[in-house]
């Protein structure tokens, strides 16, 4: 038997059921008509103007606007770069409610989970660069205007200390930003510092020193997570970031908690409380990061799919959140041989069980398996649900980017599911193609793109061409652009230059970042610089994060800041955070930015988590990894 989890508790027993069974999870505006809803400007002054149903993602950004106050003004807690997914529609979130540890819905869960922009929340950092600049060839030297550029090991030793000196800091955001930022940089002589702020007295920077700690992929960081689970006194939301950390850390310690046992452990935990607080989804999850199939290294396959197969097995029927959560562990694992097992499922009574058994076909058939592909083509055709249908479309834009008869099966199948008329549907299919990264979808897209008569099919369209990577696109992108109509449209035109990094793209979503006065416009065209690699935005988007006082454009800007790489900026950030002094949201976003510049490779390990997850389950632990990204 493996080593023992106590059983989390939740406040909020069975969130997130009614989408298992395909019923919507949150409200969603089936018409295409637009809410007026109150929102500030860049400026501060409020003004009304369009919403849409959902919140840019990190999560990626596709929720229902809230109606909280603001983060800075209601003191709501800042961890990092990432209440806006890079980059995101509009419609966002006005930051984190403040609401007690382990209680209450996250952000996360008010996101429509039948919404193509929901998927692109979850999964956008699979096709995004993780990092705009590349150090090759940056390393000490001297750039065009004669500014040495210093190394990376001389930028964490200026950077550091002040990361680790705002540890200390009065303001609990401030120090939550540390922990995160500190772990990022995966420094063993570090960790002493992170599993003291485990004993922090604002549960914010336990979650935050948790999820570091997992960042720092070290024996002695993963011996203090082990010991985090079985300490008396950690929440259900605690606990969950322990395993999720155990399993991006990779560990080999983590065995024992994650893989040993497991099927018994799940049979014997399936008591209330078991269930109500997600422990073995969690569980089962991290096992699945634990094997690193998602990053291409197979050795561990065997071990963690028969675990977790085992584990499934014992699940009861009316475990529907398990019994998903479990195929979504497989699906992590990418072990080919667990697509019989999963095939079986795509007739399930359960709508939530039949899109994760497609998911783990999506990342598991090979391009010459015609037999499954008939399978998946079959199920996706009389499937009546919008979410495991959905799901199923991705699943074939997955199989259509390999080779083979079963390839070509799916990719035909595409084609006619892009002719669909309901707009979602359609919109699913459109970003499918773009993932089968086949030259023939560029017209297909191209079309959809140019006589769609809704910008929820256009705005799809857009990012199925940049996915596909279909540069040739601009003229159309641009044309759109220099209209500078529609913020949901030009958000989604401004993902396409993130995807496709345009050189001319990049220069308009420079003018955005100066001209807009649409707070959701800028914080996209701000994670478009960073994420796109436009070295020559780094200055403008310093100064920017150091002086605006929009919750959304700070945190987005925060990301595009660090994740651009730019080690130029070492010193403006350094500066800004002396200046922030009070301004407690202001410098901690300087500190995650600084993070972000200074973070070793992988940079983002959040998003191994979130990618494949079903946007219906909520799970504090899962939503907090998403809501950093």
């Amino acid at each position: 038997m493996g080593v023992q989890v106590p059983p989390l508790a939740s406040s909020d027993r069975r969130r997130g059921a009614a989408s298992l069974s395909g019923r919507p999870s949150a409200r969603r505006l089936h018409d295409g008509t637009v809410e007026r809803t109150r929102k500030a400007s860049v400026d501060g002054a409020e003004r009304f103007r369009p919403e849409v149903a959902m919140k840019p993602v990190s999560l990626m950004f596709l929720v229902a606007v809230m109606s909280t106050p603001s983060v800075e003004a209601q003191g709501g807690q800042y961890l990092g770069p990432g209440l806006h997914p890079a980059p995101l529609p509009p419609g966002a979130a006005r930051g984190r409610p403040n609401r007690p540890a382990g209680q209450g819905v996250s952000v996360a869960a008010k996101i429509d989970a039948t919404r193509w922009e929901a998927w692109w929340a979850y999964n956008r950092e699979d096709l995004l660069p993780a990092r705009g600049l590349s150090d090759d060839g940056e390393s000490g030297s001297t750039n065009a205007s004669g500014m040495r550029i210093p190394t990376p090991a001389e930028t964490r030793a200026r950077v550091l200390p002040i990361i680790r000196a705002a540890l200390d800091d009065r303001g609990s955001d401030v120090r939550a930003a540390a922990c995160v930022a500190l772990g990022r940089n995966a420094d063993p002589k570090d960790i002493p510092l992170l599993v003291a702020r485990l004993d922090d007295r604002d549960r914010k920077v336990v979650e935050a020193a948790l999820t570091g700690l997992g960042y720092c992929r070290h024996p002695d960081a993963d011996a203090a997570l082990v010991k985090a689970l079985g300490a008396e006194g950690r929440t259900a939301k605690e606990r969950g970031l322990a395993l999720l950390a155990l399993g991006l850390s990779g560990g080999d310690a983590a065995k024992a908690v994650l893989i040993d046992g497991l099927s018994d452990d799940v049979a014997r935990d399936r008591g209330a409380a078991a269930r109500a607080g997600h422990a073995d989804s969690c569980r089962i999850l991290a096992a699945g990061l634990w094997s690193r199939g998602d990053m291409g290294d197979d050795a561990r396959a065997p071990l963690v799919s028969e675990a977790i197969r085992g584990a499934h097995a014992v699940v009861p029927a009316s475990d529907e959140i398990l019994r998903v959560h479990a195929l979504l562990g497989l699906a992590k694992v990418r072990d080919a041989s667990t697509r019989g097992y999963a095939a079986g499922f795509l007739k399930d009574p359960v709508a939530g069980v039949r899109g994760a058994a497609a998911t783990v076909l999506g990342r598991t058939t090979p391009g010459d398996d015609i037999a499954t592909a008939t399978l998946l083509v079959a199920a996706a055709s009389r499937e009546p649900t919008a979410e495991p249908r959905h799901a199923m479309t991705i699943a074939l834009g997955r199989l259509a980017a390999r080779t083979g008869p079963a390839a070509d099966a799916a990719y035909a199948a595409l084609l006619k599911e892009a002719k669909e008329q309901d707009r979602q549907h359609r919109a699913f299919a459109l970003i499918a193609l773009g993932l089968s990264k086949r030259t023939a979808s560029h017209a297909v897209l191209r079309a959809a793109f140019t006589e769609a008569r809704d910008e929820i099919v256009r705005g799809a369209a857009a990012v199925g061409l940049g996915i596909a990577g279909d540069r040739d696109a601009w003229s159309l992108i641009k044309e759109k652009l220099e209209k500078k109509g529609n913020p949901f449209l030009t958000c989604h035109l401004l993902n396409w230059v993130a995807l496709t990094r345009h050189p001319e793209g990049l220069a308009t979503a420079a003018k955005f970042l100066s001209e807009s006065r649409d707070p959701d416009v800028v914080a996209t065209a701000a994670l478009t610089l960073g994420i796109g690699g436009a070295a020559d935005a780094g200055a403008a988007l310093t100064a920017l994060l150091a002086k605006t006082s929009v919750p959304e454009i700070r945190a987005a800007t925060a990301t595009a800041v660090g994740r651009l790489g730019d080690r130029r900026q070492v010193e403006p950030l350094i500066a800004a955070v002396e200046a922030a002094k009070s301004k407690e949201e202001t410098k901690a976003a300087l500190i995650a930015a600084l993070g972000l510049v200074v973070a070793k490779p992988p940079i983002l390990l959040d998003e191994r988590a979130v990618i494949d997850a079903d946007a219906g389950v909520r799970i504090d632990a899962l939503d907090y990894l998403l809501d950093l990204l």
